[in-house]
């Protein structure tokens, strides 16, 4: 078995509930608890949109924690460059664009006189691209015609003398069909992507991921940004292309990626029990919430890495986790608790030389780590050592006999219902630290037969950290 979560995990119907969503909904809340495989799941659909050809959408990703550090005005100055730079990469931009007087002035005037590459690739570092990336990216403005374009216009402008003239000239045409905030790269972003959607018939969808990341101060800060500037339709400056329902860049759906429910609690905790959660929050989602699962399907997905990685079968692997336990916790928690397992155990040895079998004390390493309590360790190892099953006793027998005061193995005492009393001698181990155990049965429970077996057991679990 591969470990490979897109063999383990099927999303394929969620996935075409999702696509469902998206094509009856402008904007959207994908929910789900952080943890629970919200990026995995959104990996899976970007992939599923790259390989098919007939996908209606495209698929702009954002992610915001990338922003943290910078104030609400540049921080949409990042978003807006971001979403330019990675609309080139699509190949979403027209590379015969064009920019008229106006735009290279109004771009002349927003840039404080940097030139076109200092303006772009300064965003770069905030955004948090590597450089190669930059490099791939500057290979792609090279071909893009209108750039140059409106480098030479704004060199035009930089060449005039009398700059207060040029800037009264142009503010006598400032008119109500002037773009909104005069944001150049608003507009060029809006056009080619409108343009880009009646070209190919498909949607532009905005994605802000990783939400659940943000600190609960700049998550605000951040829905807010885009509260803002999706509610400009509704400032009296309605035109043919701007509804009061369209979204901001002129994409046709934004997502926005968290867990709703803890967004709520955030909301009540920031602005006060009586704040308006539901009016709040409907700026970002119309109609309903997507809520996003995949429960089922994360259970089988974790039980099956934990048969991977200690080769125990799954009735023995459930026994340990009760129902509904591994659902509750996130796949991060699931494929941590399964990096370097025999390393915390590396040091025992059931005789010298020889180390345990590793099958069970992996198991028991995982449990932990997930939260299974001793307690509960202790009440599967006594139910399985009365019930003489061999498969724990063998190996697990070496290490519940050990006396680490004497530094020897004692016989272990055990009572049962229906076998009576005996004790467990752990005699004969082989190389690969598996016991042949000799069996003496008891008549007359004895005196004094030490620590009884769940303390024993308790013992051996201590051992494991």
């Amino acid at each position: 078995m591969k470990n490979n979560v897109n063999n383990i995990i099927p999303v394929d119907n969620t996935m075409k509930q999702f696509e469902d969503h998206l094509l009856s909904h402008d904007r959207v809340i994908l929910s789900a608890k952080f943890g629970d495989g919200k990026s995995f799941f959104l990996n899976e659909f970007k992939k599923r949109i790259k390989n098919d050809p007939n996908t209606p959408f495209e698929l702009i990703t954002l992610y915001p924690v990338n922003y943290q550090v910078l104030e609400n005005k540049d921080v949409f100055e990042i978003i807006k460059h971001d979403v330019l730079l990675q609309i080139l990469l699509l190949k979403i931009i027209d590379i015969n664009y064009t920019v008229t007087n106006e735009m290279a002035f109004a771009f002349y005037m927003q840039t404080h006189f940097c030139s076109v590459a200092e303006t772009f690739f300064s965003m770069l570092s905030s955004i948090g691209y590597a450089e190669q990336f930059s490099l791939h990216l500057l290979g792609c403005f090279k071909t893009v015609g209108w750039l140059k374009k409106l480098k030479e216009k704004v060199n035009e402008y930089k060449r005039e003398i009398d700059q207060t003239e040029l800037f009264d000239n142009y503010l006598s045409k400032f008119d109500e069909s002037t773009i909104y905030d005069n944001d150049i790269i608003t507009k060029i972003i809006r056009d080619n992507i409108v343009a880009y959607q009646k070209k190919t018939k498909k949607k532009v969808v905005l994605v802000i991921e990783d939400m659940d990341r943000l600190d609960p101060a700049h998550l605000f800060r951040i829905m807010n940004i885009f509260s803002a500037h999706m509610d400009n339709c509704y400032h009296g400056l309605l035109s043919d292309d701007c509804t009061p329902v369209g979204n901001k860049f002129g994409v046709s759906n934004v997502v926005f990626v968290m867990h709703e429910e803890n967004t709520r609690a955030l909301y009540h905790h920031f602005y006060g029990v009586n704040a308006d959660y539901e009016g709040y929050m409907s700026k970002f989602y119309n109609k309903d919430i997507f809520k996003f699962s995949l429960n089922k399907e994360k259970e089988d997905y974790a039980l099956r890495l934990i048969m991977q990685k200690t080769g125990i079968e799954e009735d023995k692997v459930r026994e340990i986790f009760n129902s509904g336990f591994l659902v509750e916790k996130s796949l991060r928690d699931i494929v941590f608790s399964l990096d370097k397992v025999e390393e915390q155990f590396q040091s025992l040895e059931v005789t010298e030389g020889v180390k345990p079998d590793s099958q069970l004390l992996k198991l028991f390493v995982i449990a932990k780590r997930l939260g299974v309590t001793n307690k509960d360790l202790v009440t599967v190892i006594a139910r399985r050592f009365k019930a003489f099953d061999h498969f724990y006793i063998d190996r697990l027998l070496p290490l519940v006999a050990y006396n680490p005061n004497a530094k020897k193995m004692d016989n272990v005492y055990i009572e049962t219902e229906n076998r009576g009393a005996y004790y467990l001698l752990a005699d004969r181990i082989d190389d690969a630290g598996i016991c042949i155990p000799t069996i003496m049965d008891c008549y007359n429970k004895p005196s004094y037969v030490g620590l009884d077996l769940k303390q024993r057991i308790f013992q051996m679990l201590s051992m494991l950290g």
